[in-house]
């Protein structure tokens, strides 16, 4: 149970809610604002726990942003997912929104109504109405589920908006080795915590593939040393949104098959030691303080040092590369379904078809080396 007390153009209003567990045994949210005092407040959540003990359900039509902050609360979803569906409100929500939908009853949305909502963004850029719609789509089908409305709409809705020609060269993907040794040497010649801390971060991002997230991570005892040398993924840092001290490790991963061990290869053995040898605490990439360093911070000095260097990188991009160099010296780039099993485990792929579509890339040259080696002496003869 809780009373918030607001300031709005009338003065101070205040606002009760808490969470019950329904008929049905789902728990849900029910929440009034506009009470005059926290007395008044009060007796409202009383009648209605009332009405709840006396076996009756509690008749009410939440706005959109009611059961968005529903969602947020009760839904068993990653924290990313919620971090996500959070960080696009102002667009449909409040005095600043193109269309207020926060304020209507999610059950008086119509398909017509979203229809227009998506018609004023028809010229904004279809990559973020397509994040938008999927941030809707998410709340309408917790909303559906709760039973708040009849069927969902959002279902019927395709993303519009102007479309960016995409870019397939090979250079906007992956890095190479040489750049990343000018970046690395770039960071470590600056002599911070923090730069010394990006530098180590891209060591272990291009050798083991592994996801920012789960670096941050990481403690010095999910490293096992010996001739088989690796470290064991269980966790990823929290952290989009929050302030140092609410950063935490999550056990929760992003798939089942993110779990498991990364191999160290002898490159990255002896700089990883000596880096768990120079730091005091168990956390691996920690201030002085011993909160969890900020991913997007890292993230951000290794752009800006590329940056500066003319070169294009950032922190995602290495386990591009990693993905790549594991497949780069097959013959004609042309890879056996064992080779890309082992590609598929060491990245933690859940499907070979990430593996292959997103993680490995192939530039002009491997296309018309191949193109030339597969057609030469076939069509010699064509007039």
């Amino acid at each position: 149970m809780a009373i918030t007390k607001r300031q709005t153009k009338r003065g101070y209003r205040y606002e009760a809610e808490f969470t019950y567990v329904d008929k049905y045994g789902n728990r849900k949210r029910c929440s009034k604002k506009g009470f005059r005092s926290a007395i008044e407040a009060k007796n409202y959540i009383k009648r209605q726990k009332v009405l709840l003990e006396n076996g009756k359900d509690i008749q009410r039509d939440p706005t959109l942003f009611e059961v968005f902050k529903e969602y947020l609360e009760i839904s068993q979803v990653q924290y990313n997912t919620k971090y996500n569906t959070q960080k696009y409100i102002n667009v449909w929500n409040g005095s600043h929104a193109i269309m207020d939908l926060g304020s209507m009853q999610i059950n008086k949305i119509d398909y017509k109504t979203l229809l227009r909502f998506c018609d004023l963004r028809k010229n904004c850029s279809y990559e973020s109405n397509k994040d938008i719609n999927n941030a809707l789509k998410r709340i309408f089908r917790y909303a559906y589920k709760q039973k708040y409305i009849e069927s969902n709409p959002m279902e019927y809705i395709s993303t519009n908006g102007k479309r960016s020609i995409p870019n397939k060269d090979f250079k906007k993907n992956v890095v190479s080795i040489p750049d990343l040794n000018t970046v690395i040497d770039t960071l470590e010649a600056m002599d911070t915590s923090r730069s010394r801390a990006a530098a180590m971060i891209c060591r272990i991002a291009v050798m083991t593939g592994m996801r920012l997230s789960e670096i941050m991570a990481l403690e010095k005892k999910d490293i096992h040393w010996g001739d088989d040398a690796y470290i064991d993924v269980r966790r990823k840092l929290l952290y989009k949104g929050l302030k140092k001290e609410k950063r935490k490790a999550s056990n929760n991963l992003k798939s089942r098959a993110s779990y498991g061990h990364v191999v160290i290869i002898d490159e990255l053995k002896r700089p990883l030691q000596v880096w768990c040898e120079s730091i005091s605490g168990e956390r691996l990439f920690a201030d002085k303080n011993g909160y969890y360093m900020s991913p997007d911070s890292i993230g951000n000095l290794v752009h800006r040092v590329g940056k500066d260097n003319g070169i294009n990188i950032h922190v995602h991009m290495l386990r591009h590369t990693f993905a790549s160099l594991l497949l780069k010296d097959q013959p004609d780039n042309i890879h056996t379904i064992d080779q890309v099993k082992i590609a598929q485990e060491m990245l933690r792929h859940a499907s070979f078809n990430t593996t292959l579509t997103i993680y490995t890339h192939v530039n002009q040259d491997d296309i018309r080396n191949y193109a030339n080696k597969s057609l030469d002496g076939v069509l010699k003869d064509l007039r």
